[in-house]
């Protein structure tokens, strides 16, 4: 929102698409991070049993986070203040200052008389509850439809919780808990390349053929990783049983030879049937890698395709699309509140995760994440403008006439 407020028309693209470089980068500091703490964890070293690194692997893992977050808000001091507020609040001067660090000298009395006649042409009641109700008014229906279903299918790709459980979803390739981790560098480092390639392209080819042409790309990731999984099969050997002879009791797992599960969920149903809940919890990771049959390159091109589509297109664009098409007077409100509603779908979306992938598999979530983007596709393809080199102003008009 600020960046929106106070970037020039043929920059703001970009620089609102730096928020999701900053989030991609944090989260492949994370797996970089998280990959490390793992490998140390078998050290002998003096420090990690000082500091209980094998015994408290995953409360480092979020403990780190710390570090970072204080930095990020000692940094928060040395933002101004937003322009649009100070405007509002009738400190011209100031919100000039502001804009001096940021646009010519010689458009700055340009974006103050855009940013007075938002003002004046707007409810001078700005009460939350007054912006709420001009946001759902008439006037703003294309305005918000676009902004919900933007809000709604970011989310809802499921992007977040692929990332955030993304060494147990590589586990369930059949890979090993390190190989899991490992693979997951790649997730994070495929997120940098395509942000990064949007900031790019962003002003040139424009919103609206990103962001179509992006879920189009999600939609056919997501459904190589359906097909990837729903054509797995997976197998208990006498050969597997053998190389897992350490962990307790798995002779029982020989009931199993012989027997071909076509399901994740079947086979995982067999397994804690014979081994007990916990055993069959805590060696998911093993029995998976050494049981699984299937086309794990498939899977891990379709995963990263995934990843590359939805940082290319919903995941920075979003941002930018929300700066840009709510008028100033709404603004404040508007983007928090869509925020909002995108962390809500995330935080569900993560939270529903591990239970889908327990009792509806993985091809099934893929394919439900799928179903979603493409209702949001249509919506999409519908009602969004494109935004290219115009000023917010003229933005506004451009959605009015719609």
């Amino acid at each position: 929102m600020y960046i929106g407020e106070i970037a020039p028309a043929e920059f703001r693209g970009k620089l609102v698409s730096m928020t999701q470089i900053n989030i991609v980068i944090g989260l492949t500091a994370a797996y970089f991070i998280n990959y490390w703490i793992l490998q140390n964890t078998n050290s002998d070293a003096e420090w990690v049993t000082a500091i209980g690194l094998k015994q408290y692997t995953w409360r480092w893992m979020l403990g780190i986070e710390i570090v970072p977050a204080f930095i990020w808000f000692g940094l928060l001091y040395l933002v101004p203040r937003s322009p649009a507020w100070l405007i509002y609040q009738g400190n011209y001067e100031e919100a000039k200052r502001t804009l001096s660090k940021v646009v010519p000298e010689n458009e700055i009395d340009t974006h103050v008389a855009e940013m007075k006649l938002s003002v004046e042409e707007s409810n001078q009641d700005r009460s939350v509850g007054s912006q709420m109700k001009e946001i759902f008014s008439k006037k703003m229906t294309i305005v918000t439809i676009v902004a919900f279903t933007m809000a709604i299918v970011q989310q809802s790709t499921g992007i977040n919780a692929v990332l955030t459980y993304a060494p147990t979803v590589m586990e369930q390739l059949g890979l090993g808990e390190q190989a899991a981790f490992q693979q997951a560098i790649w997730i994070g480092l495929t997120s940098i390349l395509f942000t990064i390639l949007s900031l790019v392209l962003i002003d040139k080819l424009g919103r609206r053929p990103m962001m179509i042409s992006g879920l189009i790309w999600v939609i056919l990731s997501l459904g190589i990783c359906a097909y990837g999984f729903g054509s797995a099969k997976y197998e208990v050997t006498d050969k597997a049983i053998a190389e897992m002879q350490h962990i307790p009791d798995v002779n029982k797992l020989s009931s199993l030879v012989g027997v071909s599960f076509a399901t994740d969920i079947e086979f995982k149903e067999a397994v804690k049937g014979v081994m007990g809940d916990i055993s069959a919890r805590d060696n998911s990771s093993i029995f998976l890698q050494k049981s699984a049959v299937l086309n794990a390159t498939l899977i891990l091109i379709g995963i990263l395709s995934f990843i590359a589509a939805f940082h290319f297109s919903v995941g920075p664009i979003m941002w930018v699309l929300l700066s840009e098409i709510f008028p100033i007077s709404v603004r404040g409100i508007a983007i928090p509140f869509f925020a909002l509603l995108s962390s809500t779908i995330s935080a569900l979306t993560q939270f529903l995760f591990p239970w889908q992938l327990a009792n509806m598999g993985a091809s099934t979530i893929f394919l439900f994440y799928g179903g979603i983007v493409f209702v949001g596709l249509i919506i999409l393809y519908k009602y969004l403008p494109e935004t290219k080199n115009l000023t917010i102003e003229e933005i506004q008009l451009k959605l009015e006439k719609k």
